[in-house]
């Protein structure tokens, strides 16, 4: 999980649910 792990600033989540859909088009 490690090597697919991103670097997403959390304090700008809208809860958006736009970080699910990229990793599910991994």
């Amino acid at each position: 999980m490690a090597d697919k792990s991103f670097f997403i600033d959390t304090t700008k989540c809208t809860a958006c649910r736009g970080c699910q859909i990229a990793c599910k088009q991994w």
